[in-house]
C-alpha cells in the first residue's frame, strides 16, 4: 500500500505559510491594487473596493437604521447594491 501524501501537502503548506507570514500584509495590499489594474488591462471589471468595502458598509448601516427604525430613501439603498 502506498503511504498517503496527504501529510506531506500540509506540511508543505505550513512551510510555505511560515516563509509568506512576514510579507502578509504586503500581499494583501498588493492584491488590493494590483488585482484590479491587471483586470482592468484584461478588460475585466474587477472593484475590490466595492466587494470589501461599501458593500458590507452599507449592510451595516442599514441594520442599523432597521434596529432604530428609521429607513434610507429607495434612492440611497440603490448607491450600495
Amino acid at each position: 500500500m502506498a503511504p498517503s501524501r496527504r501529510g506531506d501537502s500540509a506540511q508543505c503548506a505550513r512551510s510555505t505559510a511560515r516563509q509568506l507570514a512576514p510579507y502578509g500584509m504586503w500581499i494583501v495590499i498588493g492584491a488590493f491594487f494590483l488585482v484590479p489594474i491587471f483586470a482592468a488591462q484584461a478588460g475585466i471589471d474587477v472593484n475590490l473596493f466595492n466587494q470589501v468595502i461599501t458593500r458590507p458598509a452599507a449592510a451595516i448601516i442599514s441594520s442599523i437604521l432597521r434596529l432604530t427604525g428609521n429607513r434610507l430613501a429607495p434612492a440611497a439603498t440603490q448607491h450600495y447594491s
